[in-house]
């Protein structure tokens, strides 16, 4: 196991839980604000899934996005923190879903090389940030409904 030291005393680290991704290779997760679920992004083939942490299942799939060879990252945005999955993608954009039912809310361009991280703001619903290969950062911001 990993050991560490803590005020002098040592502690190990265990592992509490193994989730397996059968179908796709992970490539980076990030966690939703409670900690109940993970948003994993993976390849081969190319998708974002919403995994339940306690249950151990899938609830949820995000199609569209193309990844094959390089970390495309996923996050959680929107109010509250958490209403929508924003990724990045190799095609150079970046897609939006609704997080509760899967569908695709948009699909943006901008970039002109692969967008390998993104972040939603945790102050303002209607900004969010992407970052690309073609050596840029874009800030993103909707109107207020």
């Amino acid at each position: 196991g990993n050991r560490g030291k803590d005020d002098g005393e040592e502690k190990q680290a265990t592992t509490t839980s193994i989730f397996e991704e059968k179908k796709s290779k992970v490539t980076s997760f990030t966690l939703s604000k409670d900690g109940s679920y993970a948003l994993v992004s993976c390849a081969d083939p190319a998708k974002i899934k919403l995994w339940n942490l306690q249950s151990g299942e899938v609830v949820r799939s995000y199609d569209g996005i193309k990844q094959s060879r390089y970390v495309v990252q996923a996050a959680f945005g929107g109010r509250d923190g958490g209403n929508f999955v924003i990724s990045g993608s190799e095609d150079s954009q970046v897609y939006i879903w609704h997080r509760s039912n899967g569908e695709l809310a948009a699909v943006l361009s901008g970039h002109s090389g692969t967008v390998n991280a993104v972040a939603w703001s945790p102050t303002d619903p209607h900004l969010f940030v992407s970052a690309s290969d073609d050596r840029t950062i874009r800030v993103w911001g909707g109107t207020k409904t």
